[in-house]
């Protein structure tokens, strides 16, 4: 059997810090993962080598002799080669949904690549940053370095996030869009946002979180109708007290007017 692979220095971005590589969170990433390259808290280090294991175990047990060789990615199939399965993934909003409500960073650098069409991270990233400037989004000061904002090399405004929020309200499909946020106060890495019953429920977001920066981004739902808003903290020594603070001022002085 051959497995289509990207060799492991296409794993990881340059940038991300060795030590993020040992964790879950920093698991590789690959064409095909198992469990997202992940066994509990720790990462795969040789992710074909894993899956070839797993069939090596499954046809042993029927009596199969089995052998394995890692190929590269997009290599044309041996001539009369039959397909015999197709494993499908999920659906998009399910994919979209682990990445967004639980920040799962294997998932939206899986998304970066398929959505741009290259597993070519740097590629990819300038396919998505034109994708942005096509849909008349401001990205000036913008640097998209990965999928998951696990590189130091990314930089982004609260500018970028409010105006994207803006437009998938009003998107065809900005209600399945916004289902797919964690929720303040109840699920994914808002569940435990606040203490303040307040804010429980009433706004959407998605959180951003290395050592030394706190993002949170999303839309709130106001007597006054919904308020977008983007909050980034660099260096701040009490970040989630202090966004907590802000969106409960906007929830109780929320009459700035419409401009849409």
């Amino acid at each position: 059997m051959e497995f289509e692979e990207l060799g492991p220095g296409n794993w990881w971005p340059a940038d991300w810090h060795t030590a993020d590589r040992n964790w879950d969170y920093g698991a590789p990433v690959t064409r095909l993962p198992v469990s997202a390259n992940s066994s509990g808290d720790y990462a795969v280090y040789d992710p074909p080598k894993r899956l070839a294991g797993i069939w090596s175990q499954v046809l042993n047990r029927q009596g199969v002799d089995f052998t394995w060789a890692e190929v590269p990615a997009d290599s044309p199939n041996p001539q009369g080669s039959q397909l015999i399965h197709e494993e499908l993934s999920r659906p998009l909003q399910s994919l979209v949904t682990r990445a967004n409500t639980e920040s799962h960073n294997n998932t939206a650098e899986v998304l970066l690549r398929v959505g741009s069409g290259s597993w070519n991270l740097s590629h990819a990233s300038e396919i998505t940053l034109q994708w942005l400037k096509d849909k008349n989004l401001p990205v000036d000061g913008v640097t998209i370095a990965d999928g998951s904002g696990l590189s130091r090399s990314n930089r982004s405004t609260s500018r970028l996030y409010t105006s994207l929020l803006l437009t998938m309200q009003h998107h065809a499909h900005g209600r399945n869009w916004y289902e797919t946020m964690a929720v303040a106060n109840r699920t994914g890495t808002l569940e435990r946002f606040s203490s303040s019953p307040s804010l429980t429920g009433k706004f959407v977001g998605k959180t951003g979180t290395i050592r030394g920066v706190k993002a949170l981004s999303g839309r709130m739902d106001t007597p006054h109708g919904h308020r977008f808003f983007s909050l980034l903290a660099n260096g701040s020594a009490e970040p989630r007290s202090r966004m907590a603070e802000i969106l409960e001022a906007v929830l109780k002085h929320s009459f700035c007017p419409r401009v849409f």
